[in-house]
């Protein structure tokens, strides 16, 4: 396997940062990159500013549909939404009237959301629609009032948001060369598609390190997937080791 360039830059709306030479020469990394609490609360921010690819456009594919997705570390409910004009909008899932949780479905349709507690009512938009009793409250402006607005791309078919209230960066600097690289992809033509939902009681960086490389395939996945992005050597080793 090649080895990376570890002069490699990126950047993710924090200044150029340069990736650990240390590690992608070693492949090893500290413990502390899993266990350190301070380290934790740096991504913990760090979800805060970033752009997080959080559903499917395909989830939503009609006027007024609507799925809920949570980002349990920031403590945030995000609806999403597709108004009637067929535009994509983000908004946090919270009444503006008292806080409350506006939506506890996780997916549905329809033109309005209302509050539980109170009937406040909003639509697509996140404009507020509706008070009860609306005399009880001569000075409060619906322009105004509406749902809180969460900044929401999307690309290739993939829907981001950025909870930041002036992200750094647009989605298209964010995601960097990958909007070359995959351009025009054909995503939404793959006849089979599988989706798979699970809580891993673990650090995330495990789970998206586990997808995010090949090299653990010849091993692995050696009756599968091992001839997939690791070097014919390697495969031929491992296959022989597993025999």
């Amino acid at each position: 396997m090649n080895t990376p360039n570890p002069g490699i830059m990126f950047d993710i709306g924090q200044g150029e940062i340069m990736a650990t030479p240390e590690i992608l020469e070693g492949g090893r990394i500290e413990p502390d990159a899993y266990n350190s609490r301070e380290r934790f609360e740096a991504e913990r921010e760090m979800f805060g500013k970033v752009w997080l690819n959080i559903a499917e456009a395909g989830e939503i594919p009609n006027p007024d549909d609507w799925i809920v997705r949570d980002v349990t570390c920031r403590s945030v409910s995000a609806i999403i939404v597709r108004g009637k004009d067929m535009n994509i909008r983000a908004f946090h899932n919270i009444c503006s009237h008292r806080g409350m949780k506006l939506v506890w479905d996780e997916k549905g349709r329809g033109g309005k959301f209302s509050c539980p507690y109170h009937a406040w009512q909003y639509n697509t938009d996140g404009e507020l629609t509706h008070i009860p009793d609306a005399e009880c409250f001569p000075h409060v402006d619906k322009q105004e009032s509406g749902l809180t607005p969460i900044h929401c791309d999307t690309w290739e078919g993939f829907i981001f948001i950025n909870l930041d209230q002036q992200p750094a960066q647009t989605l298209v600097e964010f995601l960097g060369p990958m909007t070359e690289a995959l351009k025009n992809a054909p995503f939404q033509e793959y006849p089979t598609s599988v989706r798979c939902r699970s809580v891993i009681k673990a650090n995330w960086k495990l789970g998206v390190e586990a997808q995010s490389e090949s090299y653990h395939a010849a091993a692995l996945h050696a009756r599968t997937v091992a001839k997939m992005g690791v070097t014919s050597r390697f495969v031929r080793q491992t296959t022989i080791w597993q025999t």
